[in-house]
């Protein structure tokens, strides 16, 4: 999932060059001074936390599974045709037509699976896709509300990944590297996303 959102954060390259100061939350302070007030949120924190996301990726995952099983199934059947086949003595006209069936049903099963596997990572990118443009939106009521002038998504690292390249491309990609921990509106966007949308 990180990599997937690691590069749609909410601004572009201005924040990146460091352009747009940090100060304080009010904007009439900051306008009058020609500043922007800005605020981050954590884009993982909101996906592990946000209950409805989580349901959504659990029931997408029980789906998968179930597909999976039933692919699985289907292997083992043509794993017994396929020795039932191996019974004959000779080569019999059944025997020839089990092999047939076999075979055909490998090509099948190996579609199937490569499928299963692009619909999977389909659903995947779209569920996701939504639940980001749900924070942006939040995100975006939210700032208006507040006075605030910016609001940036960042990433949390994940020190369990084994992938270094990977780690490390997501390091050099970061365009914020440091925030005063007050900054972070994570908990508020969180709030109102478990509220749902208003009415």
């Amino acid at each position: 999932m990180d990599s997937f959102l690691d590069r749609r954060l909410f601004l572009g390259s201005a924040l990146a060059a460091g352009t747009l100061p940090v100060v304080g939350s009010a904007r009439s302070a900051s306008s009058a001074a020609g500043q922007a007030s800005i605020r981050f949120l954590n884009l993982n924190e909101l996906l592990r936390s946000w209950d409805r996301a989580k349901k959504n990726h659990s029931e997408l995952d029980a789906k998968l599974k179930a597909r999976t099983d039933a692919l699985k199934q289907k292997a083992g059947d043509l794993e017994k045709k396929s020795k039932e086949a191996q019974q004959f003595p000779v080569p019999t006209e059944a025997s020839r037509k089990l092999e047939r069936d076999v075979q055909l049903g490998v090509h099948e099963l190996e579609f199937d699976r490569n499928e299963l596997k692009r619909e999977g990572r389909e659903e995947q990118l779209r569920l996701l896709l939504s639940e980001y443009q749900e924070i942006q939106e939040t995100a975006s009521r939210w700032a208006k509300q507040n006075q605030v002038d910016v609001v940036v998504a960042i990433i949390d690292e994940d020190p369990s990944d084994q992938d270094l390249a990977a780690r490390y491309q997501r390091a050099v990609d970061r365009p914020v590297l440091w925030h005063a921990p007050e900054l972070n509106v994570t908990a508020e966007i969180l709030k109102l996303l478990q509220a749902g949308a208003p009415k």
